[in-house]
C-alpha cells in the first residue's frame, strides 16, 4: 500500500525507486497478475493510480498481500518469480471418510497447496517418498525428501521437504504472515497444527535455482491414529 501511494517526487530517492521497481517486477512476472498490471500503464500519472490499482486487484487482495510478503523476504538475484508464484487452493479437512490424502509435488515450483486443511491442535502424520534432480552441473544432484546435506539453502539441506500453513481467514501479509513460519518435514514427521490452515509444501531450494529441478515428491497426509 505504501508503494502504491507514493508521489512522483518520492521516486527521486534510491530506496522508494528500488521498491517500486521490485513491485513492478513481481506483478509483471506473476501469471495471475501480469495482464491486469499491464493494463494500468495508462494511469501511471496523476492521482488515479491508487484507485485503479485497488479496483484491479481487490478480488485477490489477500493473496497479493501474502505473496508480496514472501517475495520481499525471499528476494535474491535471479529470483524466479514465475515459478515461485502460488496457486492458492484452500484445503479441505480430513474426515472419517477421507482419513488421508496423497499429492504429487513438483520440485521445480515454489509453495504448492497440499489440498488438506489442518485443524489447530490436531496431530497429523506426513510421509514423503520419491527421487528427484536438483541440478545438472557439475553432475546431476539426486535427492530424496530428506535432502542432500553437502549444500544448504536457508540453513536447511537442499531438497528437504518443508511446509508451512496458510490461514484461510484473517489478515494476510506483513511480519505476522503464517507462511513465513516454515517447518521441516523431510521423509516424514508428526505435526500438531499450531493453527487452522491449508498445508503448503515445497522442496527446499534457492529461489533462483528452481528451473533446473526435475521430478516429483509423493506426499501422504493423514490424521494421527490417536486422532482418528
Amino acid at each position: 500500500r505504501d508503494i502504491i501511494a507514493m508521489r512522483s517526487k518520492e521516486f527521486l530517492k534510491p530506496e522508494p525507486y528500488a521498491w517500486s521497481w521490485a513491485l513492478c517486477q513481481f506483478l509483471d512476472a506473476h501469471p495471475r497478475y501480469r495482464e491486469r498490471f499491464r493494463k494500468l500503464g495508462g494511469h501511471l500519472q496523476g492521482s488515479a493510480f491508487p484507485r485503479e490499482f485497488a479496483a484491479a486487484f481487490n478480488d485477490n487482495s489477500r493473496d497479493l498481500h501474502t505473496e508480496w510478503t514472501l517475495f520481499v523476504v525471499n528476494l535474491q538475484y535471479g529470483y524466479e518469480a514465475t515459478r515461485a508464484a502460488i496457486d492458492f487452493q484452500p484445503g479441505k479437512p480430513l474426515t472419517t471418510d477421507r482419513s488421508s490424502h496423497r499429492i504429487d509435488l513438483a520440485t521445480d515450483r515454489g509453495w504448492q497447496s497440499s489440498g488438506v486443511l489442518l485443524e489447530a491442535g490436531q496431530t497429523y502424520e506426513i510421509a514423503a517418498t520419491g527421487r528427484f534432480t536438483l541440478a545438472d552441473l557439475p553432475k546431476p544432484w539426486t535427492s530424496e525428501p530428506q535432502g542432500i546435506s553437502f549444500r544448504y539453502f536457508d540453513r536447511r539441506p537442499l531438497g528437504r521437504l518443508i511446509g508451512c500453513l496458510r490461514a484461510e481467514a484473517g489478515d494476510a501479509g506483513g511480519e505476522n504472515e503464517p507462511m513465513l513460519k516454515v517447518f521441516e518435514i523431510g521423509r516424514g514427521r508428526s505435526l500438531e497444527a499450531p493453527l487452522t490452515g491449508t498445508l503448503y509444501l515445497r522442496a527446499n531450494d534457492a529461489w533462483n535455482s528452481l528451473s533446473d529441478n526435475r521430478g516429483r515428491v509423493s506426499v501422504e497426509i493423514g490424521r494421527s491414529r490417536s486422532e482418528k
